[in-house]
This record gives structure tokens, C-alpha cells and sequence, in this order.
């Protein structure tokens, strides 16, 4: 059930053109999602940052002594990153530098033309802002994707990985990755509106053509 509206919210976000994201406080944010068209046919790694969507779809399962598991559940996607602006407020997890898993204390960061302009100055903000600056020449400041939580048996705790997989919860994924300079940003419960039509409701999945799917996933939860 969670594969299942995964790939439907996958093929959402393919045709679909812009994003809004309110995280509380008067924090909004707005981004192009990028014309369906060139997400089809550019497929190349370095254009899928900027206009490809992909769907992380792990079993769950450990096949082989030592492998890394992690649960279903999460899907993840780039928008055209001159086009993201505004402001947000994390309030759930931030991994690295340190593991803020949950978080003690919400910040928000302001983004312009898909850039960290600033950043509030709380205790795990300041962490942020020096990792930031110290990983400057690996993209820190850039943002790299957004993610949807959707296993509704994840639960938050001090693992960022099951963080970002709790359902209703959103991912901001800054930094290139190189040097493992990449921080994910973990909010709660945000709104979020697709194309002028409302995605999640404070962490609650509310777009019409998902509520059958959504229903049937929390049921056998």
C-alpha cells in the first residue's frame, strides 16, 4: 500500500507544475516544478536535479549480513532551483553536522533563486550556518530536492532516516552531496498546495485523487 501511493504521488508530482509549501509563523515557499515534458525525456543525473522526480523504493528487508535497510515510504523530487523562494521552518530533524534528531528547538531559512540566504540563529541554526559555510565549495547553500513522508508506522525519533519517512512529514534537502556535504531538513506536519489544489493539510493527505489510497493505508496501520 505504501509502494502504491507512492508511485500515485510520483505520478502527481510528473505532471505537475508548481509547489507551495507553508510551514507555520507566515513561513511560505514557492517553487517551479518544471515543464512535465523535459522531467520525461532529460534523464541524465546532473538534469534530474534539476528537473526529474524519482521515487525511493527500498523493501524494507535485509537480504544480505551488513546491508543498509531503511523503510518505505518516501518520495522525493526536484524543482527548478532558480525558481525556489520564500521562507520555511524546520521543527523535526536536521542531520549532519550533529544529529538534531528531534529537534529542540524550530528555526527558519529563508531561500532565494534556490540559495539558503539565511538562516535563524538558534542553537542547532548556528551548527547549521557554520556546516554551511565550512562545505561552501560542495553547494551547500543549494537545494537539491523535497521529500513526502508516507509510512504511517514511522514515528519520530533520533534516526533522521525514519524522520523523513513519517507520513505527512517534508524533507529540504540542501547541498550537492560531495563529501557527504548534504543536510536534510526535517518538517512535521506542513502544507502543501500542488498546482493550486491542496496536498497535505498540517501533515494530512487531503489531495482528491489520493484520498482512496490514503484512506486504505492508514486502515491497516
Amino acid at each position: 500500500a505504501v509502494h502504491s501511493l507512492g508511485d500515485r504521488v510520483r505520478q502527481l508530482l510528473l505532471r505537475s507544475h508548481h509547489m507551495e509549501l507553508f510551514s507555520g509563523s507566515g513561513c511560505a515557499l514557492w517553487a517551479s516544478l518544471g515543464p512535465p515534458w523535459a522531467r520525461n525525456l532529460l534523464r541524465s543525473p546532473v538534469l534530474r536535479r534539476y528537473l526529474n522526480s524519482f521515487f525511493d523504493k527500498p523493501t524494507g528487508l535485509c537480504r544480505k549480513a551488513g546491508t543498509l535497510s531503511t523503510l518505505a515510504g518516501q518520495i522525493s523530487f526536484s524543482a527548478i532551483r532558480l525558481s525556489i523562494n520564500g521562507r520555511f521552518k524546520v521543527d523535526a530533524a536536521v542531520f549532519p553536522p550533529q544529529q538534531d534528531c528531534p529537534l529542540a528547538e524550530p528555526f527558519e531559512i529563508e531561500v532565494r533563486a534556490g540559495r539558503v540566504t539565511r538562516v535563524e540563529q538558534t542553537d542547532a541554526g548556528k551548527r547549521l550556518e557554520k556546516w554551511i559555510e565550512h562545505n561552501a565549495g560542495c553547494g551547500s547553500r543549494e537545494l537539491m530536492h523535497f521529500s513526502f513522508g508516507l509510512n504511517p508506522s514511522a514515528e519520530f525519533g533520533n534516526s533522521i532516516l525514519v524522520n523523513e519517512r513519517v507520513f505527512g512529514a517534508v524533507t529540504v534537502g540542501i547541498g550537492f552531496g560531495a563529501k557527504n556535504a548534504h543536510t536534510d531538513l526535517v518538517l512535521s506536519s506542513p502544507s502543501v498546495w500542488i498546482d493550486q489544489r491542496p496536498f497535505l493539510d498540517r501533515g494530512d493527505l487531503v489531495h482528491p485523487d489520493l484520498a482512496c489510497l490514503r484512506s486504505s493505508l492508514l486502515r491497516r496501520t
